[in-house]
């Protein structure tokens, strides 16, 4: 590229047009100079051969003689130029045998995309699918212009380095990748610090607790201070947050005037992933006028107000969250160049923003509104309980409803975790309707899923549909509420019967792509997570040998696996550990015939960064992964015998049963009997009292008031247990934790 020279590329109309032109005439690509308009003009020509190839194209019944992609001589000419947009804001029109797409920022890619895929039918599902129909393309006259409805649109997926994630984001109108690929325009990116629970990141613990423990919150109960949150009253504590803002400001715009990108401008102070707060006199008293809100939001101006003057362009963010969720109990307003960012964590996520049981998040939405003049939302499209990872929750016939009452509260940003696209339920459809819902609250939903039923699953559509209506239905009859970390009795709305109905509705669709390997994929896709519902009940019910059990487990062991394979591995042997983290293991021959809560490695808590313990993979047990404690034992005393395990009471500290082992019992894996207990809501089940090693009894509501036999499988190595050892060390391996019922047989 020389200059501001424009580049044309010029394409036979046999590459293009295909036989609707005469030999001859030709087909051109007028792109302007820069990075985003050649990677958008590649893209549009790239897709255009695949569309129109040996079938005709024309706009306003005229064969297009030149596409211009960008701020070309000829927009400008004809009025379209971007130099007056505003961010993001796109135009595609057709003048005669020319069209003009043309957008400032990434606003040129949205007009790629609005007319690639709602004018000729293109569509991406996924990094992994897309879609291109062909035959003849004849548009009507083209004139159209836009502008996303929220400024800043972020949905975070994992699992990590997949396939070219940041052209699927583009593609899907989003302006974060959660990167820094910017081939499509500018993405919205955080300063120094990053993008959420900031606190550690200007105030580190590790860095400070010791030398100035009043710098972090007090503890209400204890009165002691601990690492958990900040002390937000502390003026030595605003003015370390002071300093290290600028810091982080002056940082990131040095570096970008040498890589000529544009600096952050919004910048992130928000609370520590904790529950606690700061309880000192001087933060109580501040709550007690203000609330938990109203004391962050006084932090947060304070350090907004410092850098105003030099640095107008800067926004802070910051949470409304767990503690500080609720609005300022007074009439504290956050500063103008404050963004407050509420997190949806009591919402049902499987329904209707319009419910009845759902106004809680209308009433945070008008109450916030009050407070702030830029309001964002941090929202949840999948759930966290392990155990109910990837459930049925037919929340996509709710989205409408949401973000359009985002749109209509003055939401201007929205993030939304919709991770594990592996397993997350429905996630295709779901993420199609929700990018497209953040682009234009006013689409029409039901097209847009009956479209994705339609083109996805072919002549399987209508049935899918009908599974996930039946899914709506059930849940409006039997008050189904999930939130985003729930228990499995949150989806006790889908009955018996209901499970034999969608099971009928699938098997129909099956039968109908039975001869279309990728659509029948797909259809196997859409069930996963009522198999995982039907093998998670069955087995609590001790129905594992059923014959509806076996073809479950069989899909998702086979069809689920395979479709899987596509994403990147970058864990050790990632297929086994999902695989176990939601269908399970076998159960114990031991325990064979009883009924069970069976509890494997992947289930236990090791600390964060621990050195005490990490799970590790095993081919000894059945399980494939275990909890090793990977100090070397003939060196350290915190490993000696005995070997303790126990249940612990945690909201009335006290302990329900515990056991000290003196020696292992022989070589490789055995069971050890802890004890019997009946445990709470409160329970932690604990192994090895100085590995930190538990399981947490809170989101496994089935093990509640109930009474069990407690039994962990252990298995001691290395010369210090008087046992083999392949590497020479002494250590304690964990892979189970199983919880019997002593009353009553399978």
């Amino acid at each position: 590229m020389v200059g501001g020279l424009r580049r044309v590329l010029t394409v036979s109309v046999a590459m293009v047009c295909g036989v609707s032109a005469a030999a001859g005439e030709r087909f051109s690509y007028d792109i302007a100079p820069g990075q985003v308009a050649e990677t958008v003009g590649a893209d549009v020509k790239r897709y255009l051969e695949l569309r129109t190839k040996d079938a005709s194209f024309t706009i306003g019944g005229v064969a297009p003689k030149t596409i211009h992609v960008g701020e070309t001589a000829f927009a400008v000419s004809n009025g379209l130029s971007c130099a007056q947009f505003k961010d993001e804001e796109w135009v595609i029109r057709s003048i005669g045998g020319d069209l003009v797409l043309n957008g400032k920022g990434r606003g040129l890619t949205f007009a790629m995309v609005h007319f690639l895929d709602d004018e000729c039918g293109i569509r991406w599902w996924s990094e992994y699918e897309e879609f291109v129909p062909t035959g003849d393309l004849a548009l009507g006259p083209l004139d159209r212009r836009g502008r996303p409805a929220f400024a800043r649109r972020h949905i975070g997926t994992t699992p990590k380095g997949r396939k070219d994630a940041a052209r699927f984001a583009a593609y899907s109108l989003l302006n974060d990748n959660g990167g820094k690929d910017e081939r499509y325009g500018p993405i919205k990116r955080y300063g120094t610090g990053g993008g959420c629970h900031t606190f550690r990141k200007y105030l580190p613990p590790d860095k400070h607790f010791k030398t100035h423990p009043e710098w972090f919150s007090m503890d209400a109960k204890s009165g002691r201070r601990t690492m958990a949150q900040v002390c937000l009253t502390h003026p030595e504590v605003r003015a370390e947050f002071k300093r290290q803002l600028r810091v982080n400001i002056e940082k990131d715009r040095a570096l970008c005037a040498t890589t000529g990108a544009p600096p952050p401008r919004l910048y992130d102070i928000s609370q520590n992933d904790s529950q606690s707060y700061c309880m000192c006199p001087a933060c109580a008293a501040v709550i007690e006028r203000k609330g938990c809100s109203g004391l962050m939001l006084d932090f947060v101006n304070d350090l907004a107000d410092s850098i105003r003057d030099d640095y107008p362009d800067v926004m802070l963010m910051t949470f409304a969250y767990q503690w500080s969720v609720e609005p300022p109990k007074d009439d504290t307003r956050a500063a103008d160049n404050v963004i407050v960012r509420f997190c949806n964590t009591k919402s049902n996520l499987a329904g209707s923003i319009r419910d009845a049981d759902n106004q809680w998040l209308l009433g945070m939405l008008k109450g916030w509104s009050g407070h702030v003049r830029h309001l964002a939302v941090w929202d949840y499209a999948v759930t966290y309980c392990m155990g109910t990872k990837g459930f049925p929750k037919p929340g996509e016939f709710g989205y409408a409803d949401l973000y359009r009452a985002y749109r209509d509260h003055g939401v201007i940003s929205i993030y939304l975790e919709h991770e594990d696209q592996h397993m997350a339920d429905m996630w295709e459809l779901k993420f199609r309707l929700e990018s497209k819902l953040m682009d234009n609250p006013d689409a029409d939903a039901d097209a847009i899923i009956a479209g994705f039923m339609d083109e996805y699953y072919g002549a399987a559509g209508a049935k899918v549909l009908a599974y996930r209506r039946h899914l709506w239905d059930a849940r409006r009859a039997h008050g189904g509420f999930v939130r985003w970390f729930p228990l499995a009795v949150a989806f006790d709305y889908i009955h018996e019967e209901d499970i034999v109905a969608c099971e009928r509705l699938l098997d129909e669709a099956e039968a109908l792509v039975a001869a279309d390997e990728v659509r029948l994929a797909r259809v196997r896709r859409a069930r996963v997570g009522l198999d995982l519902l039907v093998v998670y009940r069955d087995r609590m019910a001790g129905k594992m040998d059923s014959e509806r059990t076996k073809k479950a487990l069989g899909r998702l062991n086979g069809d689920w696996m395979r479709w899987i394979s596509r994403y990147p591995d970058k864990n050790f042997d990632w297929k086994r550990l999902v695989r176990l983290q939601t269908i399970g293991a076998p159960p114990p021959e031991k325990f064979r015939g009883r009924e069970i809560v069976d509890f494997t490695a992947v289930s236990m808590k090791v600390p964060k960064n621990s050195q005490i313990g990490k799970m590790v993979p095993d081919r000894s047990t059945p399980v494939n992964f275990a909890i090793k404690l990977p100090w070397d034992a003939t060196r350290s005393k915190r490993l000696d015998l005995p070997f303790c395990a126990g249940v612990r009471d945690n909201l009335g500290k006290r302990e329900l049963v515990s056991a000290k082992f003196d020696r292992p019992l022989g070589e490789g894996w055995h069971w050890y009997h802890i004890g019997r207990a009946v445990p709470t809501a409160d329970t932690y089940i604990w192994v090895s009292r100085n590995s930190g090693v538990h399981v947490n009894g809170r989101r496994y509501c089935e093990i509640w008031d109930r009474e069990w036999d407690f039994w962990v499988s252990v298995k001691f190595t290395g010369p210090k247990y008087g046992m083999p050892s392949k590497d020479g060390k002494s250590s304690i391996w964990i892979d189970r934790i199983v919880l019997v019922a002593p009353d009553r047989k399978q």
